[in-house]
Formats: structure tokens, sequence, C-alpha cells
């Protein structure tokens, strides 16, 4: 019968081996990146970005907007370069530290605007790139910007002149580079083909001259910014790099870089770690117009408050629709350009700024392997709901700290790795335990159901774990019941008729031992073997036992009746009942031709409870237990006699045996007390007044013991 149960050794192994095997699929996805479960990744940033608490105040930063209002009170875009210088000149008046520029001036503009005539007096007329230059000039606090193109980009700008842009690139290029690791180096960055570079007077006026540049995700979001990038033999620093030095009066920024990445970018005292294509992640500061915004033609008209822009970083850019610079970002399909720059600036400023270094990817990969590993020893030994629970703990923590870490200490680390493979894993578990374990289950109950009941049989299923294979020494209680006079019964009835009483007289009884939870072990002819505190140890095996044997002749007084009325011989049965340490376990053949294997118990302690069966035809009894079984229930019986001390056949120590006595089957029981007095008469061999006592129980009560014990005394 547990044959099968070997096959289950295999189960936990194989769990385990899957779940290894998705650990290791898991950590080289997650090293090498999947396109798929990058993307994920990325919307879990944009889950964890929303997600942040609120932030400080953007206080050093605001934003001119070129927005609708100012169109309709200054006119269409684009305006003329005296529009723009009148602004860069009130910005300056009005207090403003530097005034970066989110507008490009690749061409010249040569009309003269009588207006500006008129404001100029007596000074000699100027063209509107040279009124915008003298403004630059006049300021000192001017950030301009030239936008990197790729080369599909570069087609559509005719005329590009790569001699001047790399002069103009040369110009504007880190001067400071710090290299950490000596010998030949190549680095990887962002590259351009060419850049839109401004109009030679106005780059000469400025202040600072920058890139800017676009690369989106792959789902098209703008996440993080270069703030190198590389053109021929320069690494240029962004146009934000560059307002961010004007605002601190920093120096030349210094370039860190290693063999083969960026490091990072020190601006002043603040150095800005970024990963190894030069790149940082904006931490937007929230949805758009959080960053203080002003209408351009408020500005211009004074209708804004006096100090608003006093030493503030003011980025002019178009917020209008239709002409504005809009991009997708973590909050929505239309943030303006302008406002994007202004977070990014506001990050560099104060340091503020989301956190990837090349550690992390160590940490993301360790707790894959640690979950993968915790995971695949723990959830094969659990049942579903203890699985459940583990799962959902180990997410919950996992994704806790994944946004913890984020809102507090703004490091990134993986979210989408780790929680797929402990979904992985956990349905690895079920799925296999589900189609694999329950089958076996299955099996192990088609196994055990014709020997011990379903509730038996159910935790046998659940705990197959706790079934030793082969033997085991363990205290267990064993019940026999015989038919007495079967073969004179036999010969009364034909074979049909026999077999189907038999049947009917096995059914009723089996159902007595599985009521009691015990496990029958074999039927032998007429005669029934039946364990209790087996498979599923139990500590009342013995009151178990005791209760069976009460019940099968409760049971048999019923079945007795009905044969009777049919006219068909009347049966009466024999039970005895041991307790003592026995082996219990699979006994059987295991040899390659062969495999033949049995549940059950062998040992002194299950002979003896044959032999005491037996000897109820010699006592005339119908329930005999041993002293061991009467020690573990004799608190529990209410009506049981000592009957002899014996001298079992096969067992040289002598046994105490105990009769338990069935009220139903009794009118009255109240002459048991006269029994035990002559029992003890006879037991100090006082006969004569013992054999007085008997010969009144045989003479009124038709006991049958007493009847024995009348004839010793003869």
């Amino acid at each position: 019968m547990l044959d099968r149960l070997k096959k289950l050794s295999f189960i936990k192994p194989s769990i385990k081996s899957i779940g290894l095997i998705l650990t290791a699929f898991m950590l080289v996805f997650c090293y090498t990146g999947v396109d798929l479960l990058e993307v994920l990744e990325l919307r879990t940033y944009d889950m964890r970005i929303k997600a942040k608490p609120k932030l400080r105040k953007v206080d050093k930063v605001v934003i001119a907007a070129i927005d609708e209002k100012s169109l309709k009170e200054l006119g269409r875009w684009p305006w003329s370069r005296y529009t723009i210088a009148r602004l860069v000149n009130k910005l300056d008046r009005l207090g403003a530290n530097t005034i970066a520029l989110d507008i490009v001036f690749a061409e010249p503009e040569t009309t003269i605007s009588l207006k500006y005539l008129r404001m100029a007096k007596n000074e000699i007329a100027l063209s509107g790139d040279n009124a915008l230059a003298k403004a630059f000039k006049k300021s000192n606090k001017v950030i301009l910007s030239m936008p990197a193109l790729q080369r599909n980009e570069a087609r559509f700008f005719a005329g590009l002149d790569h001699k001047k842009v790399s002069s103009s690139v040369k110009k504007h290029a880190f001067k400071a580079i710090r290299y950490r690791h000596p010998g030949e180096i190549r680095v990887t960055t962002r590259t351009a083909y060419s850049m839109l570079i401004n109009l030679p007077m106005l780059e000469d006026a400025a202040r600072y001259t920058g890139h800017i540049a676009i690369y989106p995700d792959a789902d098209g979001k703008m996440r993080r910014t270069p703030l190198v990038l590389s053109y021929k033999n320069w690494f240029i620093p962004s146009a934000d790099i560059q307002t961010v030095r004007a605002y601190t009066k920093a120096n030349n920024p210094t370039l860190y870089i290693t063999a083969n990445s960026v490091e990072g970018i020190q601006i002043g005292k603040r150095f800005i770690q970024t990963d190894e294509l030069g790149n940082m992640l904006i931490n937007y500061n929230g949805p758009e117009k959080t960053v203080p915004t002003y209408s351009v033609s408020d500005i211009m008209n004074n209708r804004i408050k006096k100090n608003a822009l006093q030493n503030k970083i003011v980025l002019v850019g178009t917020t209008a629709k239709g002409i504005g610079d809009v991009r997708v970002t973590p909050y929505s399909a239309g943030y303006p350009g302008v406002e994007i720059r202004a977070n990014i600036i506001d990050n560099l400023i104060t340091g503020n700024y989301i956190y990837k270094p090349g550690w992390v990817i160590l940490i993301d990969l360790s707790l894959i392997l640690f979950f993968g590993v915790a995971l695949s020893w723990l959830l094969p030994k659990f049942g579903l709901g203890l699985s459940i629970a583990i799962t959902t703990l180990l997410l919950a923590t996992h994704i806790t700290m994944s946004f913890y870490t984020f809102n507090h200490y703004n490091l990134w680390f993986n979210l989408v790795y780790p929680v797929i493979l402990i979904l992985l894993l956990f349905i690895n578990a079920t799925v296999f335990k589900y189609f694999v374990t329950e089958m076996e289950k299955r099996r192990i109950k088609s196994a055990f159901k014709y020997y011990v009941p379903a509730t038996i049989v159910e935790q046998v299923a659940n705990n197959i774990e706790d079934l030793k294979l082969g033997g085991e020494k363990r205290e267990l209680t064993v019940l026999f019941s015989d038919i007495r006079g079967f073969t004179a019964m036999s010969e009364k009835l034909g074979p049909e008729e026999l077999v189907a009483l038999l049947n009917h007289y096995l059914t009723k009884m089996t159902d007595v031992v599985f009521k009691y939870n015990g496990m029958l072990d074999k039927y032998i002819g007429d005669a029934i073997m039946a364990v209790y505190g087996a498979p599923v140890p139990r500590s009342d095996h013995a009151s178990l036992a005791c209760q069976t044997a009460i019940d099968m002749l409760i049971e048999l007084k019923q079945l007795q009746l009905e044969w009777r009325n049919q006219q068909l011989p009347v049966m009466e049965i024999g039970i005895g009942i041991n307790t003592g340490p026995m082996i219990v376990g699979n006994m059987g053949s295991n040899s390659k031709d062969l495999k033949k294997f049995n549940y059950t118990v062998i040992g002194d302690a299950v002979n003896l409870a044959s032999r005491i069966e037996h000897l109820n035809k010699t006592y005339g009894s119908r329930i005999l237990i041993s002293e061991f079984t009467y020690q573990y229930t004799k608190d529990e019986l209410r009506h049981v006699r000592e009957i002899d001390v014996a001298q079992v056949r096969g067992r040289k120590a002598e046994v105490k045996l105990y009769e338990i006595l069935v009220e139903d089957l009794y009118e009255t029981l109240d002459w048991l007390p006269d029994f035990n007095e002559a029992y003890r008469l006879f037991r100090n061999d006082k006969l004569v007044q013992a054999k007085k006592i008997f010969k009144k129980l045989v003479k009124e009560q038709q006991d049958p013991v007493s009847h024995y014990y009348l004839d010793r005394c003869k």
C-alpha cells in the first residue's frame, strides 16, 4: 500500500528545483534587462514619483511663460528679437539672478523696429540681433540653449556648418575633466551627430551656453536628462548645468569619468552623481504648474509682485497650446518642456534628484537571490493558506521598502523583477502541489480508504511527511475479533448465503472500527484485526479500542435480531485487546520483480492480543483486555472485572486479564460485586466460600465466567 508514498519524496525537490531555475532566469533577466519588464519597471517608477510626499516649495526657480495671454497682448509667436531684448532687460531690472532662455536663435533677424528706435532715442539704430546681444551683454545673466541633433534630424537643417558647430561646441565644452582610472579611456555617453548653434554674436554676449537634448525612455516618457553629451572629442554640459553654474557662481564644472563611463559632475560644492551615460533621473516636484509660473505679459506690464523674481533663476519658455514644447512625463502627456527643465534645475541646486547608482544592481540581484532561495525552500513545506501569507508578507515588505527608500532616500531599487519572481514561485509551488501533490493525495486516499476512516485518510494525505516509510516502534493498541462457531454455521448455509451473511457482518463491524478512528489492518477469514494510534498518532488509542469493542457487541445484538427474524444462524463473537510497543510501518517485498507492501503492525504485543482473543472461548467471555490496556482505561470503563492471571501461550510472563461487561446486554449488573468477592476468595485459595458464590451466580445470572470458576473450584 505505501509503496506509492515513495514517489512523494520527489515532490518537494521538484518544487525547489523549479524555483531555483526560475530564480536563475530572473537573475539573468534583471542583469541583462528584458524590454517588457523594463517598461513595467518604468511604470512602477511613475507610481513612486506620484506617491512621493509633497515636496518642499520650489523657491529658487520660476518660469516666465510665453502663454496664450502673452501672445494676445504682445503679438503672435515668434516674437521679434527686440521683444526678447526688452524681456531680458525687464527681468534684469526685476532682480533675476540668472535668465535661462529655452529658445534657440539659430537664424539672424535684420529688421529694425521703429518702436525700438523711439525707445533708443539718440542711440544708433540697432538690428534685432544686435539689440538682443546688447541686452545679453548688459545683464551678463543669460544662459542659451543649443539643441543636440541626431543624424535623422540634422537633414532638416540645411547649410549646417560643421566647422562653426565644432568651434562653438569647443568653446562651451567641459574644461575640467578628472579621470578616475589612468590608461585608455573609452567613455560611452549620449552622442550628438551635430548641434543647432545660436548666432555667434548672441553666444558671445551670453554668459554660458549648454546643450538641450531629449532622450525619452522606451515608453516615450521623460524620466531622465543627459547632463553631459559628447560631440566629436568634446563633452558638452547641459544648459541646466550651465544655469546652476551661473546661479551658484561656481567656476568651471568638473566632469568625473572612469575608464568607460561617466561618474558625475562637480558644480562648486555640489557633486551630481549620474548613471554611466551621464544621465540624471528627474525628481518631479509635482504636476504641471508646481513651479511658480508668471505670464511674460504680466512681467512686462508690471502685474507681478515687486520681489517675485528677486534673486531667482528665471526660465523663459513657451507654454501656449500649439507652440508650446510639451512632453510625456510620469504626471501627464502634456507637460511643458520648460517646466521639465525647471524641475531639473531645482534638482541640481538642492541635490534632490532620484539616484540609481551602479551598486543598486547588486542589491537587486541579492534580493532576487534571497527571495528565490527562501521561497523555493519554504513554500513546499506549507499548505496553501500559509504559503499565501508568506508570499503576501514578502510582497508587502518589498513593495513597502521600495517605496520607502524611493520617498525618503531617492534611491530607485527594482520592484518588478523581485515581485514577478515571488509571484512565479508562489504559482509554481501552488500549481505543482495542486497537480502533483493532490494527485498523490488521491492515490494515498485510494490506498487507505479501505483501512481507515475518511477523516484519518484526510489527515494522512495532508501530513504525508508524518508517515515514516519502513518501520518504527510505537505504543499502540490492537483489537482482534472472531466469530464463534463459524465452521458449524458454514455447514448449514450455502456458499452465496454464507458470503452474504459474512459480508453484512463485516461491513457493520468495520463501520464501528472506523467510527472510533481505528485502522482496519486486515480480515483473517472471519476475524477482524484493527489497530489504534496509527497511521496518525493518538494518545487515546486504548480507550478507542475499548469503545469499539463495546459498540461491536451492541451492533451484534441488532444483527442477531435480524438473523432470528430471517431464520438464519445466529453467531457470537469474542474480542481481545492489548496495548503495548510494536513495530508499525511498511512491510513487504521490495524486490525488482515484485513490489508488494502492506501497512501493518508486528511484535509480541500484537501476538498477545490474538492470544487473549482466543481465551474468550475458555472463559465464555466476550471482551477481554490485557492489564496493559486496563491501565490506560481503568478510569473510563464503568463495568470491568478482573477474571484471571494467565500464562498465555508463547509468553513466559503471566498477564492479568479483564473483561469489559456491556451494560446493554444484561438486565442488571448489581451482582458484579459478588463476583469480585468470589474471585478474591478463589485467588486466596478459599475455595469453599468462593464456590458457594460462584454457584449462586451461575444459577441466578447464568454468568459463564462464574461457571468456569465453579468448575475450577470443584
